[in-house]
Formats: C-alpha cells, structure tokens, sequence
C-alpha cells in the first residue's frame, strides 16, 4: 500500500493518466470512516442568506497598511477589514476571488479574498491612440496595434465598450503594465466615442462579415462596419474579396460611425493561419444529390462536410441563400472542414423577437373600404405590436382573428415599439396554450425522411414545423434518440415545439414516464406540517397533481407559497398523470384584479446586455436592453464560447416569459458582435473528460487538454491548492483561472474552476501572458466518470475493494495489478468467503456539483447515483468529494451477495434537470 503524501503527489501529476491505478490505491482510511459511521463531510450550503461569491480583476486599491478599505473589483466595491482572510498578494490587475456578504448599498463586506491570478509586472500605465489591427478571434483576445505600439489582450482584460464595439480605427484608452521582455498586458481598454462629420479613413483589417449573394451592403471588417455601394470599385487581383481577406479599404467616416467605402483592394497575404475557425456567413452552393455531405461554398469559402458534421436546423433549413454558422478547422489550403454548422436564419440581429400566444385584440389602422382589417395594433396575450402591409401573414392552419393561437416574430425598435414581420396562425382560437419542457425517446419521426411534420415522443404528440429549432450537436434525432422538447403545450396535451435538443442519454429515470417542466398557479396545497407543503399540490390550468415529497426541493426566496401563488414545477411524469416533483421554484406574480394568471408562453428574442448580476458565474438576473429583466439559473444553457459574458454583449436568450414581464432563461447564446463572426488563428485546444475522455465536462471536474506548442517544458503541481500558473502557462475557463496539475507541449491536466453554468465555455491558453490556444468545453450539471486502472477509460476500475470479514476485519485489496509478462495491467478477480462483505471504493470526476437533495450531507448525493452490476441494482453508500485531493470524486458502494462473474459496471446518473446520464462502464470479476 502506498503512503498518503505519495499518493497525493501522484495526483497532481495525473500526466496522461496511464498511471491512475497508481494514483487512486488508497482509500482505505475514508472507507474505514464510512463503515464505523463517520461519513465523509459535507461543505456548509451556498443558499446562506446574505452570502455572495464574485470574481474578477482588481481595478483599484486603497494605499493603506493591509489593503484596509475599498476596493474596486471589475463592478464591484469591496470592503476589507482586519477581520478579512486575504490568501495571496494583491496588486492593481490580479484576479482574485470574494466570498462576504452583501450590504444594503450594495457593497461586499469581504470575508475570505483568494489571488488566483497575478498581474504582469512593471509600472502601470495609461494612453490613448487608434486601434490599427485586432484579432477577429473569441473575446478579441490575441495581439492588437494600437498607435503603432503591440497590446496583449488576454481572458483577464477587461474590455469596457460602452462607447461601441471595439474595430479597427476606435479610439481607445489602455491601461496595463509592461513587462520585462517589453510586452504590454492590458488590464483594460475603453472605447471612445468617435466625433461627429465626414472624415477620410483607409485602413487595414480582415473581412469578418459580407452580404451575399449581393456584394454591395454593409460589410464587417476587423469590426468596423464598411457600406459598400453598386459603385464601389472592389480590386481583387490579389484574391477574391471573401470571409477571412485582408483588406484595404479607404472611405469617408460618418456621423454613424460607419464608413462609407469609395474603394476596397483584397491585399496579397498568405492563407488563414491553420486551426480552429468559426464565422458566420450565406450558403451559396450545396453538393448534387440532395444529401448535405460533401463541399458547400459559403460566401466564398469552401466548407467540407463529412459524414461526423453535426448539423443545428435553427430558424431554417439546409438551402442556398440560408445564413448559417460555421465550426471547424482549416488547412492549409483554406478548405474547412465543418464539425458544426448551425442554420440560423433571419434572427441576426439585436431587437429581434419570436413569441407565441393567443389573440386578443385586433384594432385596424384603418375603416376605409379595400384596406385591411389586419393591419394596425394587435395585441397577443400581455403584448402590443403593429402589424403593416408588409407583415406576412400565415393563415394555412386557420383564420387570424380574436381568439387565435399564433407564432409572431417582430422587431423591436428603438423606441421600444414591436413591429410584427410575419404571424403564423397555428390554430384559429378554442384551446390555451402554456410553456413546457419534457424530455423522452423518440418513437415515431414524420414519413418521407423528413423532420418536420408530427413526432411521437414518451407517448406526446409533438407538432414540428419550420422554425422549430432542431440541435443535434450531439446525436441525429433518429427513432430511439432521447430528446428534450422545449414549446407550448395544448389544452389535448399535443406540444407546438419550439426547441428540441436531441441529447446523449438513453432513458428517462427509472419508473417514470419522463422528465416534465412546466409552471401555473397554486390552485390547492395540502396542510403544512412543521412549515412544509408535503403531499399533493394542485397546479395549473389543467389541475395537475403534483406529488410533493421529502426529497422535493423547495425554492421560496422570490415569493411566498400560498394559494393563488406561481410556481414552476420540475419532475417526472407517472403513468397516472401526476408528477413527482424534484424542485418546486416560487416565482413573484402581479396582481391579477381577481382574474386568473395567464400561463406563460415560449419567448426568443435578441438584445445587448446591459447589467449582470455580481455572481462568480453570473447567476442571478441579468437586464437586456435596458428593460428586459432576464433570470438565469443554475439550469440556464449558455453557449458562450464566441464571446465572454458581459455588459455590451450581445445575446439570444430563449425561455419562459412570466406574467410580471420577466424571462426565465433556458437558453442563451452570445455573440460579441452584430455579426457573430470570428476567424481563430491560434492553435486548437481539446478538452475532454479525464476520466472518460468524453466530452461532458462539469465545474470542478479534472479536465485533460491536447494541443500543441502548449508550453515550452513539463511541469508538475507539487501542493495543494492547485496553482494557477505553472511553467509560465495559464488556462482560463469563461475568463476564470483553472487549477493546474500538469503542462507539458502537447497536453495539459487541470481542474474547472467551480460553478460554471452549463452551455459551453471558451477555453484559453495562455503562455507568458500571450494566447497561443483555445477551445470549447462543454459542460453540464454533472458529468459522471470513472477513472480506470490503465488509464483508458476502459477495463478495470482504478479503485479498491473493501473486505468485512465475518470477524469484523478489514481488508483492502486491489481490483487490478500489473502482469509484467503481459506488460499490461489486468483485473484482480474477488474471492467470495462465507460470512464477508463486500464494498468497492471508485475514484471518478464531474459527480460532487449535483444539489443534496435529501437534505443528508453524510451519504453526499448518491441520492442522485444508480449503480448497476450488469443489470442487478447495487446499493450506493456515499458519492462526493474524495477528501484532501482536488477534482477527484468518491463512490463507495455495496455489491449484492451471491451472484458470481464477469460484470459491467454502470454508474447513472440523475441530474434532476430531465437527464440520465451515465459514466464509462467498468469490468470486474468475482468468484
């Protein structure tokens, strides 16, 4: 048996984790805790009132002894007692993690302050000058030219953009330090605002974004906005002027900030550097044949897409003309190859919105005789909008009059006004219609091979047409598929869907119909006992039973529970109908002047952020143009991975809108832009599960990276906590520093940093302050795996087994052990003995974020756990964090008498959200 210390050495080590038998050998002293009653702890709950955690960069700093006073943390003020525990030396620019409380005014009494991140050394400086070139990269971050002089902007710059977005001939203020190798970091930049009139520009930049098939219109160039007229001379000797050129461009500034182009030469320069790429651009060609494999041109690049191409149908479908979004990577040739390419229609710009409704008034512009009855100001549940000549009008599936369902997209204008640019009539009036979210297999698709028309999914009726947005990222929604549908559901139980994400699980949680979310009003409660609501709830306007039990978590900050109260309710479906429910959140309702609530529909609309909340993860409620109050939850979905999330970006939120006006978000994708276009010249960064080697990543889970030109060495982590800089490389996951176990040129191991929502993250590396790599990862509230004797992912479990003897001894054997004639590591079988017990202890990640539902902190979650010995349900003693050691996750579970063989081992998991999702399987053997 190897000693503690070694064993935690060769954690931070994890390398490729072809050691991780090694690794994870001892347990014994947790598990013999477990067995005598002493469980492992639990870490005290989040929910304390008061109590907040941000993050972010020092702005400022008070010249006294200690830091004692205020400081400036991105947003917000902190304040710093002699009773505050500052881990690490702070200075202007260091990121640092807060946990206090928050005043009335606002302000965070600081309790604990942890550096994470240390600025660049030097002198602080300031100045001001024209941005001459910038990266058209995720964030912007890479090398810019500023008044001739170089800028590093990494993941921990602050980028204030309040005057506009920053573009190739912006005026900006810099602040940061400049190191001894003469590089300067900014700490942060801030866009000025350009004076008025008409002034002579020429620059350079990269073609970001281009109207096509026509080329006049407004083009995006290193983030300026260039209008382009039928008489423009476009030189293009030195190439065609496509996506990823370099330009010259000469032209006359407006009043706008636009510049107006009376001439564009495509430059002579080599080929997009090699590596990740995404923009955004128009189909201009698809392969013959009808099938979407093969080469597509998109404005004027060519796009290869291959059998592994996941294709997202949103807004649309796959034709020429259509705007889509590219991923992938490019040669040196300048042919991308595809790994996703999303449709995404017309909904490209901010004021865009997409609801649905019925019908309640409709008020013509006009009485004169020939002038439609439909033009002028209707209004769809709580919302008013107009409705021109030029709005189109879809009545195929009934007649557009009072009492109508409909789907309306609109824009919104500058005053706040909605200007409705078509309506489609889904059924003439005689049924409600309310937000839903279930998920389920597939178990019947519409004929003709294609996805639109009517889909079976758990037993619904699920109705899908053109604008539903299909993601299948993940997998093809084939029959079998297990999918989460997101829309409206009708008085007969059929669902209008607006979303489906078709997903990596395989079933609904055991004795269940499937996972449901819905929300109504209180109609009935039972008596409460001791202040909790246990037993059957009535909600909504169906009058749906809902099973409140012990395990139900209850959320009431918002609103008190009573009758007449709204709630959104989240569980699972039984054959009677009922539903059991896992989380019963309270939302705040208006008055309703002693009518009914209305029923929430889906909502999908498109603004600029401009508040968040001051949470690490920005959880909380978000404000999106100035008046749209946004919540989002630890549920909420970001696809963040183009842009950091901040105030000035621009987002694409979907959800639930509330009677008081309020959206709860399910989804949300930001872009950085208007046009949502990057093209990444630095190296490509995977990240995969380490355990699993997956793709499903959660926070705090161990992370194992690939790329190269990584890092200069190899360096190891020899402490703990995990440092955040290691060989002079830094990763920074949604603009956070990841702890790091081990860096070397091609691979690096690190930990998440906690709380990240799920959705995906940019991921960036940095080496000596500079960007040489970035990525995606894709998270979730939990992403189960387990860690394996060879590190493969496959075979035997890195772990041990746990033997109660008859007597009461306790023996700790291995589960595998290496054959040196094999030159392999190989199973270890179990040798039942009369009278024993009998325990596996197994070493995993991405389990411990998961709420603790039961209320039990000693078992951890396991509540949420199923472990499976080939079919045979196992019992679960405890599932949580693996004391003294980072990342790493502790599963002990008890194996059933009798039963002798070579078995699978599946760990499921339940993740409360609709999802059941399972670890890499493990063998054992037992005699």
């Amino acid at each position: 048996m190897i000693s503690s210390s070694t064993m935690k050495q060769s954690l931070q080590r994890i390398r490729p984790f072809k050691s991780a038998y090694a690794i994870f050998l001892l347990a014994g002293v947790v598990f013999a805790s477990l067995i005598a009653g002493h469980f492992p702890g639990a870490a005290a709950e989040s929910g304390e009132s008061g109590k907040v955690e941000i993050s972010g960069s020092i702005i400022s700093l008070p010249a006294t002894t200690g830091f004692i006073g205020e400081w400036t943390v991105t947003r917000s003020t902190i304040v710093v007692t002699t009773a505050t525990k500052i881990e690490g030396t702070p200075a202007v620019g260091a990121y640092i993690e807060v946990e206090g409380t928050r005043q009335t005014s606002g302000k965070i009494n600081a309790l604990k302050i942890s550096v994470k991140y240390s600025p660049s050394t030097g002198t602080e400086e300031k100045f001001s000058g024209r941005i001459e070139s910038l990266p058209s990269t995720p964030g912007r971050t890479g090398q810019w030219t500023v008044s001739g002089r170089t800028i590093v902007v990494t993941d921990m710059t602050r980028i204030k953009q309040e005057a506009g977005l920053p573009a190739v001939g912006t005026s900006v203020s810099v602040t940061g330090r400049e190191g001894t190798d003469r590089v300067f970091t900014a700490s942060e930049i801030e866009t000025q605002r350009e004076s008025a009139g008409s002034t002579q520009v020429e620059f350079y930049g990269t073609i970001e974004q281009i109207p096509d098939p026509i080329r006049p219109g407004d083009w995006t160039v290193s983030g300026r906005t260039v209008t382009v007229s039928a008489q423009t001379p476009i030189k293009e000797d030195n190439g065609k002027a496509i996506i990823g050129s370099v330009v010259e461009v000469k032209g006359v500034l407006q009043a706008t900030g636009k510049v107006a182009a009376t001439e564009i030469e495509v430059k002579k320069v080599s080929e997009v550097s090699t590596g990740r790429i995404n923009f955004r651009g128009s189909i201009e060609m698809l392969p013959a044949g009808g099938g979407p494999t093969g080469d597509w041109k998109v404005s004027g690049r060519t796009v290869r897409v291959t059998g592994s191409t996941r294709i997202n149908r949103e807004i649309g479908s796959i034709a020429v003309g259509a705007a889509v979004v590219v991923s992938g990577t490019i040669d040196t040739a300048g042919v991308i190859t595809a790994s996703i390419i999303s449709v995404a229609g017309e909904a490209t710009t901010p004021g865009y919105v997409r609801f649905v409704g019925t019908v309640s008034s409709i008020v013509p512009a006009s009485t004169t005789t020939g002038s439609s009855p439909l033009v002028g100001q209707w209004k769809v549940g709580e919302r008013t909008f107009s409705v021109t000549s030029a709005t189109k009008i879809d009545q195929e599936d009934g007649t557009a009059q009072v009492g109508a369902f409909v789907e309306v997209e609109a824009t919104t204008l500058a005053d706040g006004t909605l200007v409705a640019k078509s309506i489609e009539v889904k059924r003439s009036g005689g049924t409600s219609s309310n937000y839903i979210k279930f998920s389920g297999a597939i178990e019947a698709l519409p004929a003709g091979g294609t996805l639109y028309g009517t889909w079976t999914v758990a037993g619904r009726t699920v109705n899908v047409s053109t604008t539903t947005r299909i993601r299948q990222e993940k997998a093809d929604p084939v029959v079998g598929s297990f999918v989460e549908v997101t829309g409206n559901v009708q008085t007969g139980s059929a669902v209008d869907a607006l979303v489906i994400e078709v997903g990596n699980s395989t079933e609904s949680a055991g004795g269940t119909n499937g996972y449901v979310d819905f929300y109504g009003e209180i109609k009935s409660l039972p008596t409460p006992v001791d202040g909790k609501y246990l037993g059957e709830w009535t909600v909504g306007t169906t009058d749906r039973k809902v099973i409140v039990g012990t395990l139900t978590r209850i959320e009431s900050e918002r609103a008190e529970i009573k009758v007449g109260g709204y709630v959104e309710v989240k569980g699972y479906s039984t054959s009677t109908g009922s539903v059991n429910a896992t989380k019963i959140e309270v939302r705040p309702t208006p008055a309703t002047n002693g009518g009914s609530l209305p029923e929430p529909g889906y909502v999908e609309f498109k603004g600029t952020v401009t508040s968040l909340p001051d949470t690490i993860n920005y959880a909380g409620q978000w404000v999106v143009d100035g008046t749209r109050k946004v919540n989002v939850g630890q549920a909420t979905r970001i696809k963040r991975e183009g842009s950091r999330v901040e105030v000035g970006a621009i987002v694409e939120v979907t959800g639930a809108e509330l009677p008081n006006g309020e959206i709860d978000a399910k989804y949300i994708e930001i872009s950085s832009s208007r046009t949502g276009s990057s093209f990444v010249a630095f190296n490509p960064f995977t990240s995969v599960n380490a355990g699993s080697y997956q793709a499903g990543n959660s926070g705090s889970s161990i992370i194992a990276g690939f790329g190269s030109n990584l890092a200069t060495g190899v360096a190891t982590a020899s402490s703990l906590p995990l440092p955040t800089t290691l060989g002079g490389v830094s990763v920074m996951v949604d603009g956070r520093p990841a702890g790091l176990f081990y860096v070397s040129p091609t691979q690096i191991n690190y930990q998440a940093p906690d709380q990240l929502l799920p959705g995906s993250a940019l991921v960036t590396v940095l080496r000596n302050s500079q960007v040489v790599a970035q990525g995606t990862l894709t998270l979730d509230a939990t992403a189960p795996s387990i860690f394996t004797a060879d590190g493969s992912g496959l075979g035997a479990p890195a772990g041990q087994l746990l033997r109660v003897t008859a007597s009461g001894q306790l023996l700790y054997e291995p589960l595998a052990r290496y054959d040196a004639a094999k030159s392999a590591i190989v199973p270890v079988p179990i040798i039942r003995q009369p009278g024993d017990k009998l325990f596996l202890v197994f070493y995993g990640t991405g389990l411990s974020e998961m709420e603790d539902s039961d209320g039990n902190p000693s078992n951890g979650v396991a509540e949420h756990i199923e472990a499976l010995l080939g079919d045979k349900p196992m019992k679960v003693l405890y599932t949580g964090v693996a004391p003294g050691f980072a990342g790493l996750d502790q599963i002990n579970i008890e194996l059933p008498d009798a039963l002798t063989g070579t078995f699978q081992i599946t760990i499921r998991v339940n993740d409360g959200e609709g999802k059941v999702l399972s670890a890499n399987q493990v063998t054992i053997t037992i005699n």
